[in-house]
This record gives C-alpha cells, sequence and structure tokens, in this order.
C-alpha cells in the first residue's frame, strides 16, 4: 500500500514554478543559462547559500543553489507555485515532508516533500513577495 493517503483529493497546483539545481560552481552556472538567453531575476542568501533564480523568455525558471561542501550528489527538485504551502501539506503523509514550511528573505514560503521513489517536490506561495520581485 502506497503512503499517499488515496481518499483525499488530488493537489491542485496554481502552476509550475521552476527547476532547481544544487551545483558546485553558482556564478559559471549562472553564466553558462545566462548564455542560453535566461536572465537573472532573484538573488539572496539563505543559510548561508546564494541562491539564484533565471528566468528564459520561454517562460522556463531555473533556480541555481550553491551545493554543500562535500555533498557527493546534487540535488535537483521542480517547484510548483501553490495558493498556500500548509494547506497543500493535508494531501500529504507527514511522514513525507522533507522541509517544513519557511519563509525566504524575499517573502516566498515554500515546504518540500518526497514522493515514494525520492522525487523532491517543491511547493511554494510568492504571495508575502517583496513588491516588484518575481
Amino acid at each position: 500500500m502506497s503512503s499517499y493517503d488515496r481518499a483525499r483529493e488530488p493537489a491542485a497546483f496554481a502552476r509550475f514554478h521552476h527547476i532547481g539545481f544544487e551545483v558546485d560552481r553558482l556564478e559559471e552556472s549562472a553564466d553558462f543559462f545566462r548564455s542560453l538567453g535566461f536572465r537573472e531575476t532573484e538573488r539572496f542568501q539563505w543559510h548561508g547559500k546564494t541562491i539564484i533564480f533565471l528566468r528564459h523568455p520561454s517562460g522556463l525558471t531555473i533556480e541555481l543553489e550553491e551545493r554543500p561542501n562535500g555533498q557527493a550528489v546534487p540535488d535537483v527538485h521542480l517547484a510548483f507555485h501553490v495558493h498556500e504551502v500548509t494547506a497543500m501539506l493535508a494531501h500529504v503523509n507527514q511522514g513525507l515532508l522533507l522541509e517544513a514550511p519557511q519563509r525566504f528573505p524575499n517573502g516566498w514560503t515554500s515546504a518540500f516533500i518526497e514522493g515514494p521513489s525520492g522525487e523532491v517536490i517543491e511547493w511554494m506561495d510568492k504571495r508575502g513577495r517583496t513588491p516588484g520581485r518575481d
């Protein structure tokens, strides 16, 4: 039996938000994506790491995060913009919660969950964002 509660309604995503990558060489990776037409839309510090968001004219957004020292395998996750992070957690068995809701310096709130095969999904709510920033 799946650890998901199948009796609950499926989570209603507002829209896809970004793909996130942990990288060894943050600025080189950002330059690489810039060479592909992405432009930086957001940069901030979180727990001692720099996080950069870049957006392509097609609408695709990439998050680059400095990989923690000593971490051998890079983390990749998909992020969905939702209307309320805490309400979305009602659709998930608490055993699958990787990171409880947190508020970022730019006003966004997010939480991370894990799927049955280790898939990492971020739910984020940008309603509290700093005006003029995406």
